[in-house]
């Protein structure tokens, strides 16, 4: 009886683990690779304290050879910077086709705490990016430094 026991639970197992392996062999997409890229680069403006108007590039290459639409968009800063920003969940409708590269242009508000020493100290930008695939949806996390010296972004 004990014998038949452990038999019938080994088989059982082994039809478990068969079934496992057979669901995983669906194809998944390759992420994206996401850069930010901060297009505003006067440190003067973030002189005096207040609100600041921003302007970046996001660019999205696509890995995968499915097309892939990017729905949102949510930044934040991380940690002291030169600004700080908090955009919320940002609706976007951009299809990048497989294998290309999109750049979409992103403006935001952020606030400078002002001074000339804060002007210039990096910013950390945390990222969320939200798209829809054939396979469903799938969410891309990124953190992106900015500098904040010079008089341009060299974008």
């Amino acid at each position: 009886m004990q014998v038949r026991t452990s038999i019938s639970c080994l088989a059982l197992a082994a039809s478990l683990l068969s079934s496992c392996a057979t669901s995983t062999n669906s194809v998944k997409l390759a992420a994206p690779d996401l850069q930010l890229i901060q297009t505003m680069g006067r440190p003067d403006l973030a002189y005096m304290r207040g609100p600041i108007s921003l302007q970046y590039v996001l660019r999205v290459r696509n890995n995968s050879s499915e097309p892939i639409t990017l729905r949102s968009l949510q930044l934040s800063t991380v940690g002291p910077g030169a600004y700080s920003l908090r955009t919320g969940h940002n609706p976007l409708r951009k299809e990048i086709p497989a294998g290309e590269t999109a750049e979409i242009p992103i403006s935001a508000w952020g606030y400078t705490g002002g001074g000339f020493l804060g002007s210039t100290a990096p910013v950390s930008i945390r990222g969320v990016a939200r798209f829809d695939t054939p396979e469903g949806p799938m969410q891309k996390l990124f953190l992106q430094d900015l500098a904040q010296m010079g008089t341009s972004a060299g974008y």
